[in-house]
């Protein structure tokens, strides 16, 4: 029944405030996404209520309409809880608290940043505001689907103190269709090259670029690549794993790492309709956290294409061109190998650096010839 309700006609029907959106480009498929639009007249502001997700992460960004320009983001660590409760997402907290509710402002005419619960827009004083919420939960815990909590509660703060709720019949994130599916958006023409190893380019998507309209998050940051899987059976990824904590088997404490949460997705190109996405935690590593990861269409998996020998495999969507984008979540400020600080288009390999999943082109005979040689000593962290 409540898995029913969460489908996007059903959220719409149902007077829900958040949707379950079907046109996002570049989904991951770990992720929870939520959608939901508003309009504030002058000096209103909104209200956001809700409990921390039981997840990896949870990021929240605030971006105009119609433009989807991003105006904003709060960081789920930067989210004060209510007095009394938890915010599970601050390194060392306690993930299972009960008591995790927060709350959130949001105004359109306060200075731009996060200040407390209060999240400004830097907008005009005075003037009406069309906004659009965007939600994300990644990597619910595996016995709480969806992040586990109810979604959040939404009110328009009117100008005489009233609290005015927007929606109604909204049910649990644990409601909502898993993996959620890539939209039919055709991406923007990219920059780059399919080459051979592959030739990885940063993809910061800046206010006013043409891929601003993407409903960028303003928390991640990413590296693409283009693919051809005319050029060989599959692509052999090779290179070192970034930091992150281990959450998905409900860790009892929030740990620490370079990235928030790292994944590698592979779509269509130049259409994203269909993706298919490696977790952080789907990758063995070996002593160093080198991985491996092999990128074929399924029909090509090698026979040793498993966890067990060594290998994550990622199913390519096609057998023609494609795009891989690595993902980067919340990076930490001190961590200087990643995408975040690629300019747009620009090779991305200097500042990857032992980072980079080194990619190129095998045969699956290839492939099968390396075995699957006895554990030496990897693991999925």
């Amino acid at each position: 029944m409540m898995a029913a309700l969460a489908t996007a006609a059903a959220l719409a029907a149902a007077g829900c405030f958040w949707q379950a959106p079907i046109d996002l480009p570049l989904v991951e498929t770990h992720v929870v996404y939520l959608r939901g639009d508003f309009d504030l007249a002058p000096g209103e502001r909104l209200l956001v209520e809700g409990r921390f997700p039981h997840a990896r992460q949870m990021g929240l960004n605030v971006h105009a309409r119609p433009s989807n320009a991003t105006l904003a983001s709060a960081p789920d660590v930067a989210i004060p809880p209510r007095p009394g409760h938890v915010n599970p997402f601050v390194p060392g907290a306690r993930r299972d608290a009960a008591r995790r509710e927060w709350a959130l402002h949001i105004d359109p005419a306060a200075p731009a940043g996060l200040a407390g619960a209060r999240l400004g827009l830097g907008g005009e004083a005075g003037a009406a505001f069309a906004g659009r919420l965007l939600l994300r939960i990644y990597l619910p815990d595996a016995a709480h689907p969806g992040g586990g909590v109810p979604m959040p509660r939404v009110s328009r703060l009117r100008t005489d103190g009233a609290a005015e709720p927007l929606g109604h019949g909204c049910p649990s994130t644990a409601g909502l269709p898993a993996p959620q599916q890539p939209g039919p958006t055709r991406l923007p023409e990219a920059p780059g090259t399919f080459a051979d190893p592959l030739d990885w380019r940063g993809s910061a998507t800046p206010p006013g670029t043409r891929l601003a309209e993407l409903l960028v998050n303003r928390d991640n940051a990413y590296a693409y690549a283009l693919t051809d899987f005319g050029r060989g059976d599959l692509l052999l990824l090779e290179g070192r794993a970034p930091t992150a904590p281990r959450t998905r088997d409900g860790a009892p404490q929030m740990g620490r790492g370079e990235v928030r949460y790292w994944s590698i997705c592979a779509y269509r190109h130049p259409s994203d309709r269909t993706a298919a996405c490696l977790a952080d935690e789907d990758v063995p590593l070996s002593p160093g956290r080198r991985f491996r990861i092999l990128v074929a269409p399924a029909e090509r998996r090698p026979a040793n294409a498993q966890p067990a020998c060594g290998f994550a495999f990622l199913p390519a969507p096609g057998t023609g061109e494609g795009l891989l984008l690595l993902r980067h979540v919340a990076p930490d400020p001190g961590f200087r190998h990643t995408p975040l600080h690629v300019a747009a288009g620009a090779d991305a390999s200097a500042v990857l650096g032992p980072y980079e999943p080194v990619g190129r082109y095998r045969s699956r005979a290839e492939v099968e010839a390396l075995g699957c040689p006895a554990d030496d000593g990897r693991q999925t962290r």
